[in-house]
C-alpha cells in the first residue's frame, strides 16, 4: 500500500522508526504470561535442620547442667532437692522400673552434725542422700525421716531402698551425694535440675 504523493523510501523509513519504537515499548512492558516459579531447595529442609541444632543446643545445656541439681539445706542440715512438678502443682509421672543393684543401707544420724541423716552401706562406708523437697527429718529421740505427705520412710535401723538410684550415679559423699529421686516411697519425686 502506497499512499499518495510519498516517496516509497521515507515509507520505509517511517515503518522502521514505528517497529524500533514498538520493540522499546514492548521491552518495557511486562511479559502478559504467567511466569513459573522454580524453588531451588525444599523449604522444609532449613527449618528441620534449624530444629535439629535446638535440640541439639537444648541437650548440651542439659547435660551440662546435670551435676548442679538445686540441693537447699534447713536449719538442721538436712538436705533436700527441687523435685519436678506439674504446672499445677501436681506430681509428674515417673518410669516405672527397678534397678538391680540400687543404692540401700541403714538409715541413720545424729543431730546437730554437718549431715544429720545417711545411710550406712553394708560394708560399713556412710552414704551421702539427699531428699525430695517437702520431707522432714525428726529426731524424737533417734532420726526418723517423713515424705512431703506425712508419711514415715524410716527411722534409724531401718533399711532403706533407693529403688531407682544405682551406685554408679555418685560417689555418695557430701560433695557428691546420692538423690534419692524417682518412683520411691509411695511418690514420685523427679529430680528437677538447674
Amino acid at each position: 500500500m502506497q499512499q499518495q504523493g510519498r516517496d516509497p523510501a521515507l515509507l520505509d523509513m517511517d515503518t522502521q522508526r514505528l517497529d524500533a519504537h514498538r520493540d522499546v515499548v514492548m521491552a518495557r512492558t511486562p511479559d502478559p504470561r504467567p511466569v513459573k516459579v522454580v524453588r531451588r531447595a525444599d523449604p522444609i529442609a532449613p527449618v528441620a535442620l534449624l530444629v535439629a541444632a535446638a535440640i541439639l543446643v537444648v541437650a548440651l545445656l542439659v547435660a551440662a547442667c546435670a551435676t548442679h541439681n538445686a540441693i537447699s539445706t534447713v536449719s538442721d542440715g538436712f538436705r533436700m532437692f527441687a523435685v519436678v512438678r506439674n504446672p499445677d502443682g501436681s506430681s509428674v509421672a515417673c518410669a516405672a522400673f527397678g534397678l538391680t543393684n540400687p543404692v540401700a543401707g541403714i538409715l541413720d544420724g545424729q543431730a546437730g552434725a554437718r549431715e544429720p541423716v545417711w545411710l550406712r552401706a553394708d560394708d560399713g562406708r556412710h552414704l551421702s542422700v539427699v531428699w525430695p523437697e517437702g520431707f522432714t527429718l525428726q529426731f524424737a529421740p533417734d532420726a526418723a525421716i517423713y515424705t512431703d505427705r506425712g508419711t514415715l520412710v524410716g527411722r534409724a535401723g531401718d533399711r532403706i531402698v533407693l529403688g531407682q538410684t544405682g551406685y554408679g550415679e555418685a560417689a555418695g559423699t557430701f560433695d557428691d551425694p546420692y538423690f534419692a529421686s524417682g518412683l520411691i516411697f509411695g511418690g514420685c519425686y523427679p529430680v528437677q535440675m538447674r
